[in-house]
């Protein structure tokens, strides 16, 4: 039985076993690396976001002004109005969620936008 608990108990590294892994060149080293690439994923789904919903607004104008009277197009045409200010409400009210869980969470607004991890050194 002791023999069993010093297996699990003792130090057991793959070093010897696998030898030395070198991650590819393109893959950030350290987790302070990733906070940029993960930054630069949210600001482009913010800003596609963004993109569409103005798509759509112009859009759904266009329906409205081509609609020639005609009740169906013309409410058609509304809604996607009313769909798209909604989705660019959604998307400025996700800065002033994320920027109220940051200050409650970690006391830093701009904490999930903006973060900053830091290594502890040995």
């Amino acid at each position: 039985m002791t023999k069993i608990l010093d297996l699990f108990s003792k130090t057991v590294y793959a070093n010897p076993i696998v030898g030395n892994i070198i991650p590819p060149a393109n893959i950030p080293s350290s987790p302070v690396a990733t906070t940029g690439f993960l930054r630069a994923i949210i600001v482009f789904i913010i800003v596609l976001a963004g993109i569409f919903s103005f798509w759509q607004i112009l859009m759904a104008g266009f329906s409205y002004i081509t609609a020639g009277g005609d009740k169906a197009k013309v409410e058609v045409a509304q809604q996607k109005i009313n769909h798209a200010l909604i989705g660019l409400v959604i998307i400025a009210a996700s800065f002033i969620i994320s920027a109220i869980a940051g200050k409650i969470l970690f006391d830093n607004p701009s904490f999930i936008l903006n973060p900053k991890i830091e290594t502890v050194h040995p």
